[in-house]
């Protein structure tokens, strides 16, 4: 999908976000331009980001009975979120 030697900027801040989300923020908020491509946009990428800051890191330890679903733990609160596909 990307040249083996590229990774597209709106990649690596949603990623980074993964790992350190105010970080991410506080990065995007000064540096925030890049070229969208592949569908994405400026919007989707802060929108992941601001989305992260505010529910946390991604709990990997937590199973759910559906194939949809995430649980974010921030300060000991953990945020459960889950789509369930209808018709």
């Amino acid at each position: 999908m990307f040249p083996p030697d590229v990774l597209p900027a709106w990649v690596a801040e949603m990623d980074f976000a993964l790992d350190d989300a105010t970080k991410a923020a506080s990065f995007a908020d000064r540096e925030h331009y890049f070229d969208p491509d592949l569908g994405n946009s400026w919007t989707a990428t802060f929108a992941w980001i601001r989305a992260l800051e505010a529910l946390g890191h991604v709990e990997p330890g937590v199973l759910a009975d559906t194939t949809s679903y995430a649980v974010f733990l921030k300060g000991g609160t953990r945020a459960h979120a889950t789509r369930f596909a209808t018709r």
